[in-house]
């Protein structure tokens, strides 16, 4: 057995679907009387632990067909690579939102909202669930136990923990992936389930089942309760995550104003960059700008976070190579009140976080930061409440506070931002 992989005895779950995974990375076969469907790969070091459990349920992975990815974690997808090296003709599937995340295959299907994928006497339902990562995708199906017809479904991503600051940070994930998790639950809440299967064996408690199974009258995988209880758990996780955030990963920006020293407190520096007569970018402030590069230079090694503001057009493709050159792309903010100017931004690094400046903001261009998956905004701190704050963070925004001398940084720091420029 591979080191690392913890070794479960494969068993069949309810009507046609098996456990084949280990206790680190669940994967489930589903025999549908005309060959196999296999639902996430695991991990690569788990991969012949699968390969040895199928064998150990009398199937041949030779006779899988289908292999579904709930997304793209290395969990879900890299064991995918030796999998295919027995079952050389399966057809792989997975959101292509997600194939940033995956090694070792090209997904031979991008999985959409609403497709149903058939095989024999299987038909799987799809919905785009995005949230844990951008292309989660949850799959429903039909079992048959005992006479009698139930519906089993797999939420393809509920991990909240995943959306903490610093994995969305060092996974360049968008904020806006907040919001989208809280859409898809509140989605999912809507469907009536029978049988919770877990994408990870704790999700859905699946070896106690197991034990349980063990001369029970009734099988204790049928649960019509489970998911609802599950999904509202997690609802209330992630609402509780951001708020730990918000008082945890709070930045203090010190505005930058030819200075190179941050007082205490200040976790972060707020600069504005132009270009000067000769085309070179400097950190605008009162004694006329400092280079730009000479800037990072000296900030990169410090533990702090960075909010670059884009004061004209056209700097986008040199600031995004400078902050690429001195490795801090990962921890900076870029900001604008030209929402034309972030879009140019994602364009040269679809992955750079970015926050959109505003007096005030419209449902209509709520809509449009949405449309452009801006990840921050900021407002003038006369302009934030806590109700403010609340109905920014369920659709997934930070919220920095701007003009904040005269209120206070404890009063704003109440109402919950993520951040405020001192």
């Amino acid at each position: 057995m591979p080191r690392g992989a913890t070794k479960v005895k494969p068993f069949r779950m309810i009507g046609n679907i098996y456990f084949v995974g280990t206790v680190e990375a669940s994967s489930h076969l589903i025999d549908t009387g005309d060959g196999l469907i296999l639902i996430d790969t695991g991990y690569d070091i788990t991969a012949p632990v699968v390969l040895e459990s199928v064998a150990e349920l009398g199937f041949d992975i030779k006779d899988v067909k289908i292999i579904l990815h709930s997304h793209g974690h290395l969990d879900h997808t890299d064991g995918t690579e030796t999998i295919l090296k027995y079952a050389p003709n399966a057809k792989t599937y997975l959101s292509f939102k997600d194939i940033r995340y995956i090694k070792g295959f090209t997904p031979d299907y991008d999985i959409k909202d609403g497709d149903i994928i058939e095989l024999g006497n299987t038909k799987i339902e799809c919905w785009f669930t995005p949230g844990h990562t951008e292309g989660s995708v949850s799959f429903f199906l039909d079992v048959i136990e005992d006479g009698k017809t139930y519906r089993a479904a797999m939420f393809g991503g509920s991990g909240t923990k995943q959306l903490r600051k610093d994995f969305m940070t060092g996974w360049r994930v968008p904020y806006l992936c907040r919001g989208l998790f809280f859409d898809s639950v509140e989605r999912l809440l809507k469907r009536k389930v029978d049988v919770m299967i877990g994408n990870h064996t704790w999700q859905n408690h699946t070896l106690e089942k197991y034990e349980q199974m063990q001369g029970a009258k009734v099988n204790p995988f049928i649960d019509p309760t489970e998911w609802e209880r599950y999904l509202t758990r997690l609802y209330d996780s992630l609402r509780q995550f951001m708020e730990e955030d918000s008082r945890e990963k709070f930045i203090k920006y010190a505005r930058f104003s030819g200075n190179y020293g941050l007082r205490d407190g200040e976790n972060g520096v707020s600069v504005s960059v132009r270009k000067n007569s000769g085309g070179v970018l400097v950190a605008s402030c009162e004694e006329g700008g400092a280079n730009f590069e000479l800037f990072l230079k000296n900030f990169a090694e410090k533990d702090i976070s960075f909010e670059v503001e884009l004061s004209e057009d056209g700097l986008e493709e040199k600031v995004l190579e400078l902050l690429h050159k001195y490795g801090v792309e990962k921890k900076t903010m870029i900001v604008s009140s030209e929402l034309k100017r972030l879009l140019k931004a994602k364009d040269c690094d679809p992955f750079i976080h970015v926050g959109y400046t505003a007096e005030r903001l419209s449902e209509k261009d709520i809509d449009s930061l949405k449309e452009a998956c801006v990840d921050e905004v900021r407002l003038r701190a006369d302009e934030i409440t806590a109700e403010t704050v609340k109905k920014l963070h369920r659709i997934g925004f930070d919220v920095c506070a701007f003009g904040a001398k005269s209120f206070g940084e404890e009063k704003l720091r109440e109402t919950g931002i993520d951040a405020v420029i001192a």
